[in-house]
């Protein structure tokens, strides 16, 4: 798929995350100690290794819960990490640099799954953006650097609720967008300092809006790296697609 809008490189893109994330059936073989081992050995590029053991409850109603394994693998500056699981694999990164990379990246995750044990079948494969703008001068003016939908309440004052001092602390929005079979959510918060929307997004010390773009192919196929790959490449470029939408140009002015 070519790409429906031309990419404007930004030098200094305000991303806290960039991942992608392919989920699969049950496949143990994975995650066993000759699995880590096998994954160890074709992820070279991540050799810091992390074998995490999880306690997932079965239900809401009441304490039980079973174990699950993950197996973590990152650079040693902890930059770029790949989770394997018995169900799925995920790369992310806090050091993204460009589409080709990431890409090229996944590629590589997706290949050491394969010579371990080829899933039987993916049920999803995604890719997510997650912008953070926590500059006060920037914050200040975000209503001219983003659609106003998506800060809508930006612009209230004392006068709108019968106060001589009004702050907004937190807002959001979601909106989920389906095109040609994939599956787009963009998400936008506003949050105080300190604040926690999603444990997998570090946060942040200062007030901070959240621009968090997440595409996923929800549609079951076999287990095939080129064609996973190809997939990744297209959610890719509805991610940017919706980012171009979300921003104005003085957005791209500023982070160039």
């Amino acid at each position: 798929m070519e790409s429906t809008i031309p990419e404007v490189p930004l030098q200094h893109a305000p991303l806290a995350m960039v991942l992608s994330q392919v989920r699969f059936s049950y496949t143990p073989e994975l995650v066993t100690v000759h699995g880590e081992q096998a994954l160890h050995e074709a992820l070279p590029q991540y050799p810091v290794r992390h074998r995490e053991n999880i306690a997932v409850p079965v239900s809401d109603s009441g304490p039980a819960s079973h174990t699950v394994t993950n197996c973590r693998f990152s650079t040693v500056d902890n930059k770029w990490a790949v989770t394997v699981a018995a169900d799925f694999v995920a790369i992310a990164t806090v050091a993204y640099r460009s589409r080709s990379d990431l890409l090229n990246r996944l590629r590589g995750c997706l290949l050491a799954v394969e010579s371990v044990m080829a899933p039987a079948r993916v049920d999803r494969i995604g890719v997510r953006y997650v912008d953070r703008v926590e500059d006060p001068q920037d914050l200040a003016v975000l209503d001219e650097m983003v659609r106003p939908s998506l800060i809508g309440w930006s612009n209230i004052s004392g006068e709108d609720f019968g106060a001589q001092e009004l702050s907004l602390r937190e807002e959001s929005t979601q909106a989920l967008i389906s095109a040609d079979g994939d599956q787009i959510i963009v998400r936008s918060f506003r949050l105080p300092a300190g604040a926690v929307y999603d444990p997998t997004i570090p946060h942040s010390e200062q007030p901070s809006w959240i621009l968090d773009i997440d595409a996923g192919d929800l549609r079951p196929t076999t287990f095939s790296t080129p064609a996973l790959c190809d997939s990744a490449s297209r959610l890719a470029d509805r991610c940017y697609s919706a980012f171009r939408w979300a921003v104005t140009d003085k957005f791209l002015e500023r982070y160039e």
